[in-house]
Parts: C-alpha cells; structure tokens; sequence
C-alpha cells in the first residue's frame, strides 16, 4: 500500500510579453485613454529581456493532494497470478495567468478546481512452457469543479468569464494479451482491449460575485445552469506483435497496434452549446532492433514507426482565450528513433539518441485554423542528444567523483497548431553538467550541477494571443547553478 500527500504552492507562471499590437483596436483604445502600452514600455521578451512590468505577487501555482494505492497479489498456483489494483486520488490545483505580464488588467486569468478519481483493476497473469497470458478488468470514475475567471481590457471595459464547470468521466475496459514461443527464436504476440468511455459536462454561473483584477478565489459553488451535454463512445483496438532472436543479444520486431482515445465535451460553451467531439484512433506499424553487443559494452536500439490517424483532436481557439477540443479529420505520422549507449571501460560511458519525426494532416474535418499538410505542434523534425559520464575513484575505500555532462537539440517546432495564434520556436541546443562526489560505504552523496550553460533564450510553452492585442509565452530558465545532497535509506 501506498499513501502520498503534498501541497505547494508556486510563484506565478513567468509570462513575457513578446509584441505589444500597437495597432490592434484595444492597444490604441489604451494608449488613447493614458495607459501607456507599447512595444517600448512593455515587450521585454523582444529583447530576450526577464523581466515583466505585472504588480501580481500572489501565488501563481496551488497544488494540494492526496493518493492512495492498494496493490495485492494472490499466488493461486505456480502458473497463475490474481492481482489487484486499487486507487484513489484528489487534489486541488490553481492557476494564474497575467498574460499581458503588464502593470493593466489587460488579459489575466485564474482557474481553480477540485478533482476526485477512484480506479480499480483486477489482472490475472499465467504462463506454461511455451506461452504467458494476461487479462483483465479495469474500471476508472473521475469527476471535476472548475472555476474560470478572467479580467480582460478592465481598464476601459469588461470582457468577463465567471462561470463553473462540472465534467465526469467513466472509463471501463477488459483486455487479454499473450506471448507464444513458436520456436526458440520466434515469438508471436496478440492482445485485444475493449474500451467504453462516457463523459457528462455542465456549465453554470458562478454563485460568487467576479472578484477584483489579481485577487483569486477558491469558491467554486454553481449558480444558474448554463447548458449540460454528454456523449459515450466505445472501442475495439487489437495489438499483434512478431519478434525474433537472432541469438542471445540481437532481436527484431515487427508491431502493429491500434490506440483509442475517447472523445469528450468540451467544458466551456461555444455560443451556449457545449462542443462535443469524438474518439480519435491511431493505427500504427513498428519495427524495432534491440542489440547487446561487443561483450555487452555496447547497446543500440533502433525502432522506425509508420501510423495514421482518424479524426485526431486538436486544440483551436473559436473564442477569445478559450481553447476547443476539435475533430481535426486525418493525419499521417513517421519517425526513426535510435539510441546508442558504450561503456568504454569500468570508468568512461558515452550515450547518444537521435529522432526523425515526419508529421502532416491529411484532412483538417471539423476545424477552421488548421491546414492540409501542416505539421503537428511541439514536434521537431530532428532532435538529438550526447552525453559523457566519468567515474573517477579517489580512495581505496571506494569514494569516488562522478564528472556528468549532456548537450540535447531540438529543431524548429511551432507551439501551436492553430495557424492564427502559431509561434515559431526556432532550433536551440543545451548543455547542463554535473559532479558528483560519494564517499565509500556511504549513504550520502553531493553533486554541484549546471543548466544552460550557454544561457540559451528559447519559449516552453504559449501562444501568440494576437487576435487578443499581444503575443506573449513562458520563457524557460537561464543558466543557473546548485547543489544538491542525497541520502539513501
């Protein structure tokens, strides 16, 4: 059994104001008023400057949470395991957002909600000498209150949101899958999953007045009933798998499976109607190599996948600062992945992965702002990584100074698919190191470590809110440097 508990709370998200739109309609309306806002005032970030002008010092994150796991295993026989799988869960988060990081009420948000989830899962696994099985049933009730409030253009007029959300969700499934040994060296996989999702959302007025700009809230009582909606949807995914030993350190597979994720209803009325949208499928090949080589020193693993997609969902924004789940008709997905790891000697290790990723839409169906042949958000085309690992003993009773460092790469990528709201973050690279120091026969050990060193300015995640009079996003951290101290017990 397992039991966790934790809270913490945050400083607010670091929002940098990339471009005032000094000629959108509210940007002129403002500085016509008095309230100075402009590119030289305000966007910091296009100077790759960290610093913002917001007057917000509440906290920015509230996290607080309970959970809960409950395993028990049953050896009915020496060829038949029963186990079970008990969870439950709840937490309270809290966000807010000072999207127009400025000294105005001019784009500001602040979502609370409190969630509860309780799942259980019974599995049954067993083997004899040419073939190991599982099956199972798997069961999971999740439900949600959120509160949204927004503050936007508050300086000359409103344009408010204040409402409640209700979403539930049940998900139930029964899957079985077995391994047979055809022969020494060739082994067949299949497994099939059966899943039934349903979900139900309901909007309300908030029963609690809109509180002022910057003072957030946790009352999250429903007031009048907005509109209500929900929708069920079912699957049958299978998966077949074929591998082969070539001999004790060399295996090739050839997968081919299919995913489910369900559909849902969107938690925020477009036009007073909650938006539904479906399930979406994925229908992909694999074939991988795994190798142990040159006296196990050396370990390379390769996979090329092939996959299609039906009716993938994506985020779009048909109202201003609300993003919509839609149906986004088809899309196609390859890649190459492979990772190389070499012990040299007791002492030195080299690592190194590289990714190909080749993604487009072929049919856009519901959506409005995406295009034919464009390529998802936050998927680089080319990324790799290398790292070095030294271990240097300094006494003969086993202290010994670990040296560490990682250099990763990343292509250009938009953050957005929404081609109206899209930001290109261009390529970036970064090295962090680390040097670790453990005494021998010890439980401690301390390690001096640095990220970016090369003080790389690049943008982890946001959108360009244009349509609202800005373009802003989270900027990552700079170089920095620390220490930490473990203990092992």
């Amino acid at each position: 059994m397992n039991l966790e508990s934790s809270s913490v709370q945050q400083h607010q998200q670091a929002n940098v104001l990339y471009d005032v739109i000094e000629t959108h309609a509210e940007v002129i309306d403002y500085n016509n008023a008095g309230f100075v806002f402009t590119d030289a005032t305000h966007a910091f970030g296009q100077r790759q400057q960290y610093r913002t002008s917001s007057t917000y010092t509440g906290p920015g994150d509230i996290f607080e949470s309970r959970s809960g796991i409950l395993n028990i295993n049953w050896q009915y026989s020496d060829a038949l395991v029963i186990r079970s799988i008990t969870g439950g869960r709840n937490f309270k988060y809290g966000n807010f957002q000072d999207l127009d990081a400025s000294v105005y009420a001019y784009f500001e948000q602040w979502f609370y909600q409190k969630d509860e989830e309780y799942s259980q899962e019974f599995r049954i696994l067993g083997e004899s000498a040419r073939l190991a099985w599982a099956a199972g049933l798997y069961f999971d009730a999740y439900r949600t209150d959120q509160r949204a409030v927004r503050w936007q253009y508050e300086e000359l007029f409103s344009r408010p949101r204040n409402e409640v959300t209700f979403t539930k969700r049940r998900d139930s499934a029964v899957y079985a899958e077995g391994t047979y040994a055809i022969s020494d060296q060739l082994a067949l996989t299949l497994g099939l999953r059966y899943s039934i999702e349903d979900f139900a959302n309901a909007n309300y007025l908030s029963a609690e007045a809109r509180p002022a700009p910057g003072m957030i809230t946790k009352n999250i009582e429903r007031g009048t009933l907005v509109q209500a909606n929900n929708a069920d949807f079912k699957s049958t995914t299978p998966r077949a798998s074929l591998s082969y030993k070539w001999n004790e350190n060399i295996m090739t597979y050839l997968t081919y499976s299919e995913g489910f994720n369900g559909g849902g209803v969107n938690g925020t009325p477009i036009g007073g109607e909650f938006l539904t949208y479906t399930s979406e499928l994925l229908a992909q090949y694999e074939f991988g190599l795994r190798a142990d080589i040159f006296d196990d020193r050396v370990r390379f693993n390769a996979a090329y996948f092939n996959g299609s997609w039906d009716n993938i969902q994506v985020a779009e924004v048909l109202t201003p600062a609300i993003l919509t789940t839609r149906n986004a008709g088809e899309a196609e997905v390859e890649g190459l992945e492979v990772d190389l790891l070499w012990a040299v000697n007791n002492r030195l290790a080299l690592n190194f992965s590289a990714g190909w990723l080749n993604t487009g839409f072929t049919d856009v169906g519901d959506t409005t702002t995406i295009t034919v042949g464009s390529s998802f958000s936050l998927a680089p085309e080319l990324s790799y990584s290398v790292g070095v690992s030294y271990d240097w003993p300094i006494t003969s009773s086993g202290s010994t100074v670990t040296f560490r460092t990682d250099y990763g790469w990343l292509d250009d990528h938009y953050t957005i698919n929404d081609i109206r709201l899209q930001k290109l973050q261009e390529s970036y690279g970064l090295l962090s190191g680390k040097v670790s120091y453990r005494p021998g026969n010890s439980f401690w050990d301390v390690s001096l470590f640095g990220t970016n060193l090369t003080d790389e300015w690049y943008q982890v995640s946001g959108f360009s809110a244009t349509l609202s009079g800005i373009d802003q996003g989270i900027v990552a951290r700079p170089r920095e440097f620390g220490i930490t101290v473990g203990i092992t017990f």
